[in-house]
């Protein structure tokens, strides 16, 4: 190429099994994909994912404007429990703060529950004299001798550091003391977060919990991004890169480092922010997305052209449907459901002879059985491949050859212990897994008061448009969306999301007519100036900035909240009769009524700050592709018969086909059953009407 100026975005999204890579020409909305397994560390998966990406285009990183990435390594380290020796350094009296929790069961008559452990031991747990009032007066300074002591024992002992006092959320001052005081004492090494950073909102417990996660994840996120950042320097890319939050939005690194509890959910969120970009080409749809990879299945709800939010979540889950089971996050997040299921879900036979699919995962390492790399146990992938949903010389783009005989071989072992045929095995597996994701998606759905008749089902992910159509034939979705390289789809969200950060503030204030409007404003100035100078880190303009305001707001006595809109600041009595009009109407949606009159006050206030969404031209349809092949598929039933298998790159805009069919691109495989029927829209997304249930299934 002759012309060396930046034009291209890159974005890598790192999965348990797979790393994801596109290539989008801004000039002419052309796409390049790949895929690579995700080896042990992480930055070599996605340094690998680059190389091809530019060996492919003929791109040089030198003319690449961007790259932006998503990893699930964030969520792995908590989940394997990998990550850094915390010490928490909190208020004398409250330093089992982690360890009582909110001293509740989160089921009253299970006497065998299992309780999640926290990431601080209970010995690195310690605390200090000094104290602050509810409303931010001091009642006793923080000793910088006590904390000197703490610093003393800590030594050698801790890796980071989580400051957590009593209504830091108000006034911070204390914890930046004593984070002063412990650095002059460790001598500035170890990464030390302050709760009032972190997340200042009200709630102890879950603001302990959010602070010392953070402190958990900085030195493992903190070292994996200066690698990755050092591997893409040495191959030519002399940019800033850039992270997928939790909340949406892609900030700098430097933030993410200094924040990492924010990347919790960045792999899964990229795919639900992708799904969003596809329902706002067709019109803001209302819409549910199903994401399922080689470890995972996220659902996310998508209203108006945007995933739903929330401010609190749950990771770690002992009981993955169960709240109040895992660790609890305070941070800004799309608000999503993600459960053990994908590709590489392990097949069982358990202690009572069922047959059990995930939530353990072979990974890449070792792999389903069928990718020859040491795998002995059963997945859901060997389970397709027996089906013949998936071709062995094409999968994943004819970067993984697959061995079927050994994926035969690994389900007939299990199907003898249960007196099934391979072929019933199998079958069986893809159900098992199929059930439990529409579970997950029923859940999701009754949660938030929603219809799945009113939906549209999204899919994506390498494994998503092969699950997808049986997922909504089960839940009572009526139509699957498959867009344009599912597999991928991802990293495809990592280049059309603009940069964006959203930051929380608990400051409760009672909409009547006393409420000190004025002090309320400059907090929410405060907060809003301390946003913008995040995102301009990511060189969009203070003027082309574009903001959002919502908050957590209650009835008076109640103990939950309901996130709602809310007018821009300044407030005033007008805006009061604005927030009651906005909260009411939300009651009536999720309980049927609003109680009236009453006296309503917010706990949380809230603001999004987005860059522009940049122009992007839509990719170029392909020529068509060759006639359709055929394919020997095994279903309940039929047994063996021959489908036509279709590359999706020959199918038409308008063209209407009905199945049974496979549609296959180089990322995935999609099946359409005898009752459904498909049509290539103008942006090339696949639209499945999905058929009835029959009385067999």
């Amino acid at each position: 190429m002759t012309d060396r100026t930046p034009r291209y975005l890159m974005g890598v999204d790192i999965g348990g099994t797979f790393t994801d890579g596109v290539l989008l020409d801004q000039q002419t909305g052309r796409v390049w994909a790949t895929k690579v397994l995700t080896t042990q560390d992480h930055e070599q998966a996605a340094l690998a994912a680059v190389n091809e990406l530019c060996r492919d285009s003929g791109a040089g990183l030198a003319e690449v404007a961007m790259i932006a990435h998503a990893t699930t390594l964030a969520s792995n380290t908590v989940i394997l429990r990998r990550g850094a020796r915390v010490g928490l350094l909190t208020n004398s009296g409250f330093e089992d703060i982690l360890h009582i929790g909110r001293e509740g069961r989160y089921d009253t008559y299970n006497l065998m529950l299992t309780i999640v452990e926290p990431l601080a031991d209970r010995a690195l747990c310690r605390g200090v004299p000094g104290r602050l009032l509810a409303d931010g007066t001091e009642y006793a300074s923080v000793s910088p001798e006590a904390v000197a002591a703490v610093a003393a024992d800590w030594a050698g002992s801790v890796d980071a550091v989580a400051i957590v006092f009593l209504h830091s959320y108000v006034d911070g001052r204390h914890e930046t003391a004593a984070r002063g005081f412990l650095q002059e004492a460790l001598g500035g090494s170890i990464p030390v977060s302050l709760s009032a950073e972190v997340s200042p909102e009200m709630r102890e417990y879950e603001r302990a919990s959010t602070t010392v996660l953070n402190a958990y994840l900085q030195p493992v996120m903190g070292s994996y991004q200066a690698r990755l950042q050092e591997g893409l320097a040495d191959a030519g890319y002399q940019r800033r890169m850039y992270v997928m939050l939790s909340s949406g939005g892609i900030a700098t690194t430097e933030t993410s480092s200094r924040f990492p509890v924010r990347m919790l959910e960045s792999g899964p969120v990229a795919g639900v922010y992708a799904a969003a970009h596809v329902v706002r080409q067709l019109g803001g749809i209302e819409a549910v997305g199903l994401d399922v990879g080689g470890t995972t299945a996220k659902v996310a709800l998508i209203s108006h052209g945007e995933p739903a939010r929330t401010g609190n979540y749950e990771v770690c889950r002992t009981d993955r449907f169960t709240k109040g089971s895992g660790i609890p996050v305070q941070v800004p997040s799309v608000d999503l459901l993600e459960i053990g299921a994908g590709g590489g879900s392990i097949a069982r036979i358990d202690a009572l002879g069922f047959l059990q699919v995930g939530p353990e995962s072979a990974e890449s390492n070792p792999g389903p059985v069928c990718y020859g790399l040491g795998g002995t146990e059963p997945t859901v992938t060997d389970a397709a491949v027996v089906l013949g949903y998936i071709d062995p010389a094409t999968f994943a783009g004819g970067s993984v050859k697959l061995d079927a005989a050994a994926a035969r071989a690994a389900l007939g072992r299990i199907g003898s212990e249960v007196g099934l045929t391979v072929e019933d095995a199998a079958l069986t597996v893809l159900d098992v897994l199929n059930e439990s994701m529409a579970q997950s998606v029923r859940v999701h759905l009754a949660e938030r008061g929603r219809e799945p008749g009113q939906l549209v089902l999204v899919a994506s992910g390498g494994g998503g448009p092969m699950h997808a159509v049986e997922v909504a034939r089960k839940v009572g979705i009526p139509e699957v969306i498959v867009p344009r390289r599912p597999g991928v789809l991802s990293a495809l969200g990592l280049v059309v999301t603009p940069p964006a950060i959203e930051l929380a503030q608990s400051y409760v204030v009672r909409m009547e007519e006393t409420t000190a409007w004025d002090v309320l404003n400059q907090v929410l100035a405060g907060l809003r100036e301390q946003a913008a100078d995040l995102l301009e880190g990511t060189g969009v303009a203070a003027a082309s900035m574009q903001v959002e305001w919502a908050g957590d707001v209650r009835w008076i006595g109640q103990t939950h909240t309901f996130r709602i809109p809310l007018p821009p600041p300044p407030y005033g009595p007008a805006s009061a009769q604005e927030i009651v009009d906005s909260f009411n109407r939300e009651a009536v949606r999720l309980h049927g009524a609003a109680l009236q009159p009453t006296v309503l006050e917010v706990l949380t206030w809230r603001v999004t700050l987005r860059g522009a969404q940049t122009p992007v031209p839509g990719e170029p349809l392909q020529p068509p592709g060759p006639a359709p092949a055929e394919a020997q598929v095994y279903a309940t039933g039929t047994g063996w018969r021959a489908v036509p298998v279709v590359d999706r790159a020959s199918v038409r805009p308008g063209h209407r086909r009905t199945g049974p069919m496979l549609i296959s691109d180089s990322s995935s495989t999609c099946a359409i059953g005898d009752r459904d029927s498909f049509a290539i829209d103008e942006y090339g997304n696949l639209r499945i009407a999905v058929g009835a249930r029959s009385s067999d299934d």
